[in-house]
């Protein structure tokens, strides 16, 4: 008859058991992960999203870094830091923003922490995105941000919606920029009906980042625009006359336009704003267009 194993003989080895799988799962995730991050790093997206959470100035946010804005903010901790800079320096406390064509809402929370007082108005029509925004103002818990699934146009109704496998690139038109995933019917809203429709006396910062279709943003913007009571104080917008050429307008007359409204252009170099001139375009693509009718001045390095 063979004696059995002393209990506390027993209890150890349980425990090192548990021990050991603990392990070999703790190493199976970790390889699971890492493989993960590889493909990440080596741009082999999958074909369903891969969500990803972080922490960047000061906010948290839930990407999908199959996409490239996701991936940027994921990898590296941010996106377009010249927008980011602006923002920090020229957004009050009490102001009215406008997020248009606003994505996942990387710079919605950005908004909403600077305006802290104020309100921040984040349209996005893709629904995917839309429904990544939306969590990302409900997980920093910010009661000033109003998400709406909107494309922002020259009219309001309904409009023909082209969606691309990476969200970012999508508009009324292919861009072909990425290929097509589907094609939906969006609802559409001018700036004029929307801020008449929710009692919006004034914008004091408008962001636009809609594809190429920036052209139908102003021209159903033209009442907050043509009233220098009620028009922002400045306006950013991503202009690439690959795109705008296909909705029939191009950087500079989008620049002029702006100009009779009374904005000058800017963009940024290494955190010094410099005049925004014909030899920039399609090189810098984020322009800064400052009310010259301001009281204060443009802030954010020498103006040369």
């Amino acid at each position: 008859m063979t004696s059995s194993a002393p209990p506390t003989t027993r209890s150890r080895t349980g425990k090192l058991l548990e021990y050991s799988a603990a392990i070999v799962q703790f190493v199976r995730v970790g390889v699971a992960t890492a493989a993960a991050e590889i493909r990440l790093l080596r741009r082999r997206p999958t074909s369903f999203p891969q969500l990803r959470q972080c922490e960047t100035n000061g906010f948290s946010i839930l990407t999908n870094v199959n996409e490239d804005v996701g991936r940027s903010i994921y990898l590296s901790g941010g996106f377009e830091r010249e927008v980011v800079r602006f923002l920090e320096t020229n957004v009050r406390p009490e102001d009215t923003c406008f997020d248009i064509g606003a994505n996942i809402g990387y710079f919605s929370l950005l908004m909403a922490k600077l305006a802290s007082r104020g309100v921040v108005h984040s349209m996005e029509p893709v629904p995917f995105n839309f429904q990544l925004l939306n969590t990302n103002v409900q997980l920093n818990r910010l009661a000033n941000v109003r998400a709406r699934m909107l494309a922002v146009s020259d009219v309001t109704g309904t409009a023909e919606f082209t969606v691309a496998t990476d969200g970012a690139y999508s508009s009324f038109l292919d861009t072909k920029r990425k290929p097509v995933e589907s094609r939906i019917v969006a609802e559409t809203i001018s700036l004029d009906q929307y801020c008449e429709e929710n009692s919006i006396a004034r914008i004091d910062c408008l962001k636009v980042d809609v594809e190429g279709a920036e052209g139908k943003v102003l021209a159903g913007a033209t009442g907050i625009l043509s009233d220098p009571a009620r028009r922002p104080r400045f306006v950013i917008m991503e202009l690439f006359n690959p795109m705008l050429i296909q909705y029939g307008r191009d950087i500079e007359t989008i620049v002029a336009l702006l100009r009779d409204y009374g904005y000058e252009p800017y963009r940024d170099h290494e955190g010094q704003l410099t005049h925004f001139t014909p030899r920039d375009y399609n090189i810098f693509y984020n322009v800064f267009f400052w009310n010259e009718a301001n009281s204060e001045k443009l802030q954010l390095g020498l103006v040369k």
